[in-house]
């Protein structure tokens, strides 16, 4: 008898030791790692699309024709949108204090040499973005560092 509660007992040592040398619960990936991020599908911007309006900071309206053709759409974990010449997508997040997070972005591959300059600020843009404010029905993006980066106009969301 007591060899059994003596073989009981290192199995059950072992299992305590052996489960508390794990790591833990999976790690948080860095994208969503930074005070409370959300998928966007919990977030204000969720189905919601946008036009062009400005760049900001150093690029500022040197590019402004092409702003017609630009649009940028959020569904529930995407951002997505027409760049002036290609389609994106890059995975979105936000959390409670307006901080915005796109993850790589996706874009189709033809080359048009008059839009590339816009599709690359644009694409820029959304990639340092880190912030977002809306006032009345448009869409402020921010860097890291407060500058504000562009602004886009809400569009009617389709039905």
């Amino acid at each position: 008898m007591s060899h059994i509660l003596k073989l009981l007992l290192i199995t059950a040592i072992f299992l305590l030791v052996h489960c508390s040398s794990r790591s833990g619960p999976e790690p948080i990936p860095a994208m969503i790692a930074s005070d409370l991020e959300l998928p966007l599908l919990l977030g204000e911007l969720v189905h919601s699309r946008w036009k062009m309006m400005a760049f900001h900071a150093n690029k500022q309206d040197e590019l402004a024709d092409a702003y017609d053709e630009i649009s940028i759409a959020f569904d529930d974990r995407r951002v997505s949108g027409f760049a002036g010449c290609n389609t994106f997508s890059a995975s979105v997040l936000v959390n409670n204090h307006r901080r915005i997070t796109a993850g790589p972005i996706a874009t189709t591959r033809k080359h048009c040499p008059a839009k590339m300059a816009v599709e690359r600020r644009l694409l820029q843009v959304l990639s340092e973005a880190y912030s977002y404010q809306l006032k009345a029905n448009l869409l402020l993006l921010y860097s890291d560092q407060d500058a504000l980066l562009a602004t886009f106009r809400q569009q009617p969301s389709e039905s």
